[in-house]
């Protein structure tokens, strides 16, 4: 079937060639899209990989090129498909000519900047040091329809460099007429490997419009894109907006590496504007606002006056190393988990100076997408988790969106690191018909639930402070630091240490006035509701709450409501408020009574759910 497909194909491809229009020369398009071919240096001997670029709106099904190149000096070895095609798409070349045919039955190329084809080539021995052009000759371009569309596509040639020189005629593009018309540049320079400039568009509150410049080149064996924002055109095109605009910054073309680059001045106007920036990339993406990157802060780092518009600020979305990924894996196989995805590193760095200084924690909750591989059950997504440097996980606040057909895990965390979305499911015995089971399901399958064995929960047992303070770290994705405790009764090697220390340092809990914690002493309700108040904030869940000043608003409605502790009964009022506990009956709230397993899991459930993380 598949060769009757390509078959058909190249029918179609040939037939308007020949019939509907004659071939084009290199460079006699106008349109405002546009093929191009990339750059590359390298020495006698070496093998060379020159990447073909299309721009386009994502109406080309097939397309058809010839490569012409001086045979002198080069040998075409292959041409291989491109990584901006989808699985559907083919890609048949002759070696002997350089001829290419590209395209699917069913499916057209993707809108944007897409790598179609890789060609391959083999410096002969014996040719002179020089800059060669590689040049796109004879192209076709059809829709679904089989229609002409090339007289809307300008074609960009590109070279490869023999030797030492660099190549670079200062000219802005390759291709002849001398006018890169702002988009179409390619460049080389000594030892570098191919590369492509182009135009980078962004969305403003989802309007279209010009934001700088990228370029995507082979670095090491991997693809590279980065995109340079172009300060004053930013900032004009933000004046005309209301402030907490949205900037979407897409990369143009699929890429291992994807960097989004912009000054720190640009940054500090974007932050008094409240500007929320998202960087997508084909299976990526990163939501954060100005404000969260802290410029003031960073400039402080350097301990001298900063001159804003000379700091970089680089956002990243990246396949990690090989080793960290080994490291996932070997994870998974520990735990017990499923990786349904490749993991993704997010980094943001700011360089100044010659220095680099890496933005490792953020004062609220990031979000991150990381789109699940096309024909992936969406209910086996479980949660997303972070790889921390000793080679454990943890899991941080998930929820699955459907966006157009692909779904994506949003993943909301207060670090960077690597993220990878996974699958694990957990379910207990002694669940089975329990009024909490769906929700302790979920959660056990999160991680953030452990059973009192492998094949119980226990649901009605009491659980102690400790246990309720690591249930609700973990709940919060939040990454538990070592070090010595403010509590004279939480020594430093027992299992809850650092998730009382690090729950300690984000204000969820409280100790006594003897300054003991007292981890085995069961929580009452009350406590519980304390400290889930005290994690609303972090959550987000305080906006649009209005609990009054009177420390008995909402505590009304229960006839023990009296039963409540002064210190409490404001943590009690808004957790009620917030519909995160309800009473043991429609009368009785019972404050001073010891919270059970299953309601624990019910409680932190609640808090997750609203507040929009999972």
């Amino acid at each position: 079937m598949k060769v009757t497909k390509m078959g058909i194909l190249i029918a179609v491809v040939a037939l308007i060639w020949a019939h509907a229009f004659s071939p084009i020369p290199a460079n006699a398009a106008e349109g405002t899209q546009q093929l191009q071919a990339g750059q590359a240096v390298g020495q006698n001997g070496a093998m060379l990989d020159v990447p073909i670029m299309l721009k386009s709106n994502g109406e080309v099904t097939a397309l058809q090129l010839q490569l012409d190149y001086d045979r002198d000096a080069f040998a075409l070895i292959e041409v291989k498909k491109g990584r901006g095609l989808a699985s559907s798409f083919e890609v048949l070349s002759n070696l002997d000519n350089g001829k290419v045919v590209i395209g699917s039955i069913d499916s057209s190329i993707a809108d944007g900047l897409r790598e179609v084809a890789v060609a391959s080539f083999r410096i002969k021995a014996d040719a002179p040091d020089g800059k060669y052009a590689i040049k796109l000759t004879n192209t076709a371009f059809t829709d679904r329809e089989a229609r002409n569309l090339s007289s809307q596509f300008r074609l960009v040639d590109g070279s490869i460099t023999v030797g030492a020189g660099n190549g670079d005629d200062g000219g802005g593009n390759n291709n002849g007429d001398g006018d890169s018309e702002g988009g179409g540049e390619t460049s080389a320079s000594p030892g570098s490997e191919p590369t492509v400039e182009l135009d980078a568009q962004a969305l403003v509150n989802g309007k279209t419009a010009q934001i700088g410049k990228a370029v995507t080149s082979q670095v090491r064996g991997k693809t590279k894109t980065t995109v340079t924002v172009d300060s004053q055109r930013a900032a004009n095109l933000l004046a005309m907006e209301a402030d907490k605009a949205q900037l979407t910054l897409p990369m143009p073309a699929p890429s291992d590496v994807n960097f989004v680059v912009l000054d720190g001045q640009l940054l500090q106007l974007m932050e008094q504007k409240q500007v929320v920036i998202e960087m997508r990339t084909d299976n990526a993406s990163y939501t954060l606002t100005a404000e969260q990157l802290r410029i003031a802060a960073l400039a402080e780092q350097w301990g001298e006056a900063v001159n804003l518009q000379d700091m970089q600020i680089q956002i990243e979305i990246s396949l990690p190393s090989k080793e960290t990924t080994a490291a996932f894996e070997e994870s998974a196989s520990e735990v017990g988990f499923t990786l349904l995805t490749s993991p993704v590193q997010f980094t943001v760095q700011a360089v100044y100076d010659s220095q680099t200084k890496e933005i490792t924690d953020f004062p609220a909750y990031v979000e991150r997408g990381i789109a699940l591989p096309q024909g992936t059950n969406p209910t086996l997504a479980s949660t997303v988790v972070i790889l921390e440097p000793d080679g454990s996980v943890r899991h941080v606040p998930t929820r699955i969106i459907d966006d157009e057909g692909t779904y994506y895990a949003l993943a909301s965390s207060l670090t960077n690191s690597v993220y990878a979305v996974i699958s694990h499911q957990q379910a207990f015995q002694d669940m089975d018909g329990h009024w909490s089971q769906t929700v302790v399901d979920d959660l056990s399958s999160r991680m953030v639930l452990s059973g009192t064995s492998k094949s119980r929960f226990q649901p009605d047992r009491p659980i102690t402070r400790a246990e309720f303070a690591a249930i609700l770290v973990r709940a919060l994705g939040l990454k538990q630091e070592s070090g010595s405790s403010s509590f004279t009764d939480v020594a430093a090697e027992s299992w809850y240490s650092e998730a009382v220390r690090t729950a300690s340092e984000y204000s969820l809990i409280n100790g006594f006035e003897d300054q003991t914690f007292r981890p085995a002493d069961n929580v009452t309700r009350e406590q519980a509701m304390v400290m889930l108040a005290n994690a609303m904030p972090l959550t987000g869940l305080t906006a649009g709450l209005s609990v009054e000043t009177t420390p008995f608003h909402g505590l009304d409605v229960f006839t023990d409501a009296a039963n409540t502790s002064d210190w409490a009964r404001n943590g009690v009022a808004r957790s009620l408020q917030a519909e995160l506990v309800s009473g043991r009956s429609s009368a009785e709230l019972a404050p001073q009574a010891n919270v059970t397993r299953a309601e624990t899991a019910a409680m932190v459930w609640r808090l997750l759910e609203r507040s929009g993380l999972i």
